[in-house]
């Protein structure tokens, strides 16, 4: 009998989260399908149940408007294209009667006929009671306007004469007194906009009416605009502080979102720039849409993946910059066109809804928190989206918004909560990568307190082995001298040079000594005169140079010049540098030691060696870094590394220059207020 393995357990377990994502999607579907059918009974023009016009003829009377009922005429309106009722001259044409919302342009969905120019609406009222105030709200009309009550005009916005034509966009409120015949005119021109005429359903009723409906509105889209506006200044706020992209997406969201849904207020006011109005609304959505999109591929760790960085992403943008574009530049020219770059928006998102699902359930199969929540935003996202594509011309709120709006929000909100999960779930797995490194951080200073033991413990035994003889080569210098041997002046020389040298091996165990007891460097600085400091170091180093068979020379300022310094020590980090140019300087060549002070003590040694590589020149006071050729005394990398440690110790610091087969110069600066009273 097969036995279950890993893979096959995990495989169960995708397969269970794969249906328990499913059922979710069915149940938030069903759910937010009831809501948006409620929407569409309880807050939709088109399905308000009232009178309508037969022939172009409304009939009330005095029960129509009890109760605060209104009516949305709809069917039925004359329809006099390229016809200006009034103010046209010309023959009137037999109307047709069409219900509002049925054409988007004049063109009425023929090849051959233009897009732009004027028509009429006209639509007669019969009062069967007594006479009544009511009040009319006319959404936006394309693009400039006349409206006429009993042939009078009583409100008009922009110039529509075709010579002189100027749009302006703007929802209005007329009043008027229904006697038995009451006629509306509407007259409006369009030369500029993808859409013309009456798009958009008018609200008839009362003056109280009316009003209730317009600020209810007003209300709902304020509450929208400004939650989003509030979480995107709040999430920007947040990114500052923190700097996580995902904060700058949620805000951008929010702000696009907040952007999209002020347009009512907008509305009221008044556009005269009608297309760049319509395009930044167009864009403003689908920046919120992109964002959307990033944001799901964020969390579910596609976002730096190939075909999101290639594919995905230059989409989003390219449909950022195509839905202000065009109908900024393009439909205003063709309008013609308006059919295709619908299809094109509404299919783009589609796509972008189908995305941000399988993003979702990605998450969910990675057992990540909070996918749950952005598979339901999305879902309740993409509904809305589907709905608005498929009821455009059935569906407009009355006192509301949108339900691809609602979703919309929605989505902000869910998102909102989900990015909580997403950010504790960082801060957890950098809680756990703090532990674990707090343990290898423990782990390693045992290790390395372990090593500095050992280093100090041997340390402490070469400096104990080198004590002794040190001490009796110079016990057997100290006996020559005082005997009666009988030595020439050079090997006397010879033997005092020995001395310096041997003294110079006893600082350096005493050192060492220290060294085995703290490991710190312990500066003993005493003001000195650093120009016979100088000449006793060359002096100390003469008969070396002598032996090396190299000519050494020193210059020095006739201007006396004092410094705090540890004698040994910076004898010791010049001595190295010195020992290091003996080394590579080749026979009868030079060394220069040189002193002067401007700004700063500078003291410079140089050679007429072979120089140091330009690849070498930035290591070379890296500790246990050494090039040597073949043939070339080895060395540890220890001597110009100490050299740099106790110049720094000094408040100096050093800086070499070198060019390969022309020598080395390596210049030592010392700060003159860094240092007090230096020179005199």
């Amino acid at each position: 009998m097969k036995r279950f393995g890993e893979e096959d357990i995990s495989s169960i377990h995708n397969y269970k989260k794969i249906i328990s994502g499913l059922l979710m999607v069915c149940a938030i579907g069903i759910l937010i399908l009831a809501v948006f059918g409620i929407l569409d009974k309880l807050d939709n023009k088109y399905s308000h149940f009232s009178a309508q016009p037969v022939k172009g003829v409304l009939t009330i009377d005095g029960d129509t408007f009890a109760n605060g009922s209104y009516l949305c005429p709809i069917d039925d309106w004359e329809f006099y294209n390229e016809t200006l009722f009034y103010s046209g001259s010309g023959e009137r044409v037999k109307p047709r009667y069409i219900f509002i919302g049925q054409y988007s342009d004049y063109s009425m969905r023929q090849k051959n006929e233009s897009a732009f120019g004027s028509a009429s609406y006209r639509l007669k009222i019969v009062n069967l009671g007594e006479p009544v105030i009511l009040s009319m709200e006319v959404p936006e009309l394309f693009s400039a306007s006349r409206i006429y009550i009993n042939g009078k005009s009583v409100a008009e916005l922009g110039d529509l004469d075709k010579d002189t034509y100027r749009g302006v966009v703007q929802n209005q409120v007329v009043s008027f007194e229904a006697g038995k015949e009451t006629e509306l005119v509407l007259e409006i021109t369009n030369y500029e906009h993808y859409y013309s005429g009456m798009f958009y359903p008018v609200i008839l009723g009362t003056t109280g009416t009316v009003t209730g409906i317009v600020f209810a509105r007003l209300i709902v889209y304020g509450i929208l605009c400004i939650a989003a506006l509030t979480m995107a200044l709040f999430s920007l706020v947040v990114w500052r502080n923190g700097n996580k992209k995902i904060y700058v997406l949620y805000g951008v969201l929010c702000l696009a979102y907040g952007i999209h849904v002020s347009y009512p207020f907008v509305r009221w006011i008044g556009v005269l720039n009608v297309n760049f109005l319509y395009a930044l609304e167009d864009s403003s959505e689908y920046i919120m849409i992109a964002c959307a999109a990033a944001i799901s591929a964020l969390v579910a760790g596609e976002d730096k993946k190939l075909y999101f960085k290639k594919g995905m992403l230059p989409l989003c943008i390219g449909m950022c910059l195509f839905s202000f574009f065009v109908p900024l530049l393009i439909l205003t020219k063709a309008p013609s066109l308006n059919g295709i770059y619908g299809s094109v928006i509404d299919g783009y998102q589609i796509f972008i809804s189908c995305y941000m699902l399988l993003m979702a359930f990605k998450g969910i199969l990675m057992g990540k928190r909070g996918f749950y929540l952005m598979l339901a935003g999305n879902v309740i996202y993409g509904i809305g989206i589907l709905w608005d594509v498929f009821t455009s011309n059935l569906f407009e709120p009355v006192r509301g918004a949108w339900p691809k709006e609602y979703a919309g929000f929605c989505l902000i909100i869910v998102f909102s909560v989900m990015l909580q999960f997403y950010i504790r779930e960082i801060q957890e797995e950098n809680e756990r990568l703090t532990r674990h490194l707090e343990q290898e951080v423990n782990v390693r200073t045992r290790e390395l307190t372990g090593l500095l033991h050992e280093r100090k413990k041997l340390l402490s035994e070469v400096a104990h082995d080198l004590k002794a003889p040190v001490s009796s080569i110079q016990t057997f210098i100290e006996f020559m001298k005082i005997s009666n041997v009988r030595i020439d002046d050079e090997t006397r020389a010879y033997l005092t040079a020995i001395e310096q040298k041997s003294e110079e091996v006893q600082s350096r165990v005493a050192n060492l000594q220290e060294l085995s007891v703290d490991d710190r460097i312990i500066f003993k600085k005493k003001r000195q005169l650093l120009n016979d400091f100088l000449q006793q170091l060359y002096e100390n180093h003469l008969p070396d140079a002598q032996a090396y068979g190299i000519y050494f020379n020193i210059s020095l300022p006739e201007q006396k010049i004092y410094m705090e310094l540890d004698e040994n020590l910076l004898a010791r980090a010049l001595g190295n540098i010195i020992y290091n140019a003996f080394d590579f300087t080749p026979f009868e060549g030079k060394i220069h030691i040189r002193m002067d002070i401007k700004k700063e003590i500078r003291i410079t040694i140089s050679d007429t060696g072979k120089g140091v590589a330009p690849e070498d020149l930035p290591h070379i006071f890296e500790a246990n870094y050494s090039k040597r050729a073949s043939g070339e005394p080895k060395g540890k990398g220890l001597g110009l590394h100490i050299a740099k440690t106790i110049i720094d110790g000094h408040g100096g610091w050093i800086e070499a220059e070198s060019h390969l087969g022309n020598g080395t110069t390596f210049t030592i600066y010392f700060n003159v207020r860094q240092r007090g009273k230096s020179h005199e």
